[in-house]
């Protein structure tokens, strides 16, 4: 830095010499010269911070899908270990592998972590600087940071290659435990919360949010229309018990059961006792009855804006954050579902490739016919008030 500003600071002075123009002149003109050349480096260092606070190398992507307009993501494709992320997390095991699977399907979009992430969260002896967000949960951004580390740029350009006369459909594909599904009594959960979303309160004086299932309730109704010939078929393959019967696969709203009764069920005694435990320990009297999995995190009662949590769909949908984000302002994803799979049902998937192609091209047909457009419905994603 101090070379480039040396030299551009002697040809000045020779050029001024040479054109016999005064010295209090030239030394004007060398300072200007000077001010300008170190307001350009800072503004290319600021440029380079944000290049890489908005993007992300440890990403696998395809972002075009002009025609069909449904966007897969996988953000918990890797593990998240404490002091290394935002928070610890456990993998949810072939995630990656059904966005992927699902997109190509349809010609369809995925953001999933690449395989070197995955490879590098599964070694504990690899130690990812802390201070690197870029490996964080992105399903656990705070709002401040949730238009960073990527994502949020690669959804942006999905939903900007989107040519049909659709708002585009996310679809945030997830992980539970056989423990945790046996528990809540179903394979497959479904979270609607964030496109439900009409006033989204973030302060003190006005912390109440609204919401509005219009759409979500449409969204639900063809989904379940569309997939039953497909979970007919995995049903035959699926084997978790609860109370003695099978686990039933439908399009499920998770809630927290009065008691933990039914993980007993679970194969292997050991394992057994063990999720009793676990479901005992958690299973606290708040909770009883409560949804699980509704694709939002909830602000706590006071909580101020700029503290709270952000899923994947509250990103994707959230008319706030769309349009304070970029130059050429990008209307969000009309239509946004978190999807909790049990492990066996993402193992039947990933290993039934007939299947799992069925029920992509399921959800494509169920979003087509739900449309999603912003005029065809009274409510729109998320408004902020805060």
């Amino acid at each position: 830095m101090k070379i480039t500003k040396v030299f551009i600071s002697a040809l000045t002075l020779s050029i001024k010499i040479s054109q016999g123009v005064d010295a209090a002149t030239i030394r004007g003109s060398v300072k200007s010269s000077e001010d300008a050349v170190e307001e350009s480096y800072h503004r290319d260092l600021q440029d380079q911070t944000l290049t890489k606070q908005y993007t992300n190398e440890y990403l696998d992507k395809s972002v075009d899908m002009p025609n069909t307009c449904v966007l897969f993501t996988a953000p918990h494709s890797k593990f998240f270990r404490r002091g290394y992320s935002n928070r610890e997390k456990a993998r949810e095991t072939h995630t990656n592998t059904l966005a992927k699977r699902f997109s190509e399907t349809i010609g369809g979009g995925y953001i999933v972590w690449n395989d070197s992430a995955i490879a590098n969260s599964k070694n504990k002896d690899y130690k990812p600087q802390q201070t690197d967000p870029r490996y964080w949960d992105p399903n656990y951004l705070p709002d401040k940071q949730r238009s960073w580390y990527g994502w949020m740029k690669f959804m942006r350009q999905a939903r900007k290659n989107c040519k049909a006369k659709l708002s585009g459909l996310h679809v945030d594909l997830h992980g539970m435990t056989d423990a945790t599904a046996i528990r809540l009594g179903e394979h497959l959960i479904i979270g609607t919360r964030a496109m439900e979303t009409v006033k989204n309160g973030g302060t003190e004086a006005n912390k109440y949010h609204q919401y509005d299932r219009t759409k979500s309730e449409k969204l639900e109704a063809k989904l379940k229309e569309k997939l039953e010939p497909t979970f007919k078929e995995l049903r035959k393959k699926l084997t978790l018990m609860k109370y003695g019967e099978k686990l039933p696969l439908g399009i499920g709203r998770g809630k927290e059961p009065q008691n933990c009764g039914g993980i007993k069920d679970l194969p292997g005694t050991d394992e057994s006792k063990k999720y009793l435990q676990k479901c005992e320990k958690y299973l606290t009297p708040g909770r009883k009855g409560k949804e699980k999995f509704v694709g939002d995190w909830q602000y706590k009662s006071g909580e101020s804006w700029g503290e709270g949590k952000n899923t994947m769909t509250r990103i994707s949908t959230e008319k706030r954050l769309w349009s304070t984000y970029g130059e050429v302002k990008q209307k969000p994803f009309g239509c946004a579902v978190q999807v909790e799979m049990s492990y066996e049902l993402r193992q039947v998937l990933k290993d039934n490739e007939e299947l799992s192609k069925e029920m992509a091209r399921k959800i494509r047909d169920a979003f087509r016919e739900t449309g999603c457009r912003y005029n065809d419905m009274k409510t729109s994603p998320t408004m902020d008030v805060w």
